[in-house]
């Protein structure tokens, strides 16, 4: 391919790609600009390349020859590639958050614009750029249409997540506190402890009701148990980060 034809295409994806990839870095994703700028890039440099004359000065070759001695080119098996490798780097958008899993939407965009880029590669411009405005209003507008209308739907429950300081000797009376007041509540706990200082910090996630939780009564209820030295209370709903 000529570089005259292929640098306005590699121009136009780092474009398609930078609309998406601001989308993604405003709502502070895990995937942001640059990583949708290069992956719609790299996309269509690869396409770019499998439409290349990848057989230059080896028609000589039988390997790369048919039965009439001519060269063999099939541009799809790049385009192939790429469709599965993009899956490795979608995969390391998806992170999991105790019960929750976050960065579908990242990874499905980041999916899209590996598609996007390949169009840009073949000389689709105009269903490239199509589809880039649609994958932007279907990220932008639609997402502000889930928080506002499906808002109740998804702060349906909420987390609590309890901290305890107590004394290695002591903590079975904060463990049993827990579980005799949460029970099937608690979907995660973390211990640690140093036998050195005899402290044991005990961490637990559960899941409550919004409004039925006196997180101030709580912490205060645990604080009266024998060995503890203090103890945190925060709420958080499910699909809110968890500092």
């Amino acid at each position: 391919m000529d570089p005259n034809e292929a640098i306005p295409r590699i121009f136009l994806s780092l474009v398609l790609g930078a609309i998406i990839g601001l989308e993604r870095e405003f709502t502070q994703k895990s995937a942001g600009l640059r990583t949708h700028i290069l992956v719609t890039l790299g996309s269509t440099i690869f396409t770019i390349v499998s439409l290349s004359d990848f057989y230059h000065g080896l028609s000589h070759m039988p390997y790369y020859t048919n039965a009439d001695n001519r060269v063999v080119r099939d541009p799809s098996r790049v385009a192939a590639q790429i469709v599965a490798g993009i899956g490795f780097i979608g995969g390391g958008a998806v992170l999991r958050h105790g019960t929750t899993v976050r960065g579908l939407t990242t990874a499905a965009s980041l999916w899209t614009m590996a598609s996007i880029g390949m169009m840009v590669g073949i000389g689709q411009f105009r269903l490239a750029i199509i589809s880039t405005i649609l994958a932007f209003l279907v990220l932008f507008t639609i997402g502000k249409m889930e928080r506002h209308f499906f808002a109740k739907n998804t702060r349906t429950f909420n987390r609590l997540r309890v901290s305890i300081t107590t004394k290695i000797s002591e903590s079975a009376s904060a463990q049993g506190w827990m579980e005799q007041n949460f029970h099937d509540r608690i979907i995660e706990s973390k211990v640690r402890s140093d036998a050195d200082t005899d402290k044991m910090d005990l961490t637990y996630v559960v899941i409550a009701t919004p409004g039925k939780w006196n997180v101030t009564e709580i912490s205060r209820q645990i604080c009266r148990l024998s060995g503890v030295s203090n103890s945190n209370v925060k709420t958080y709903f499910e699909n809110e980060p968890l500092n």
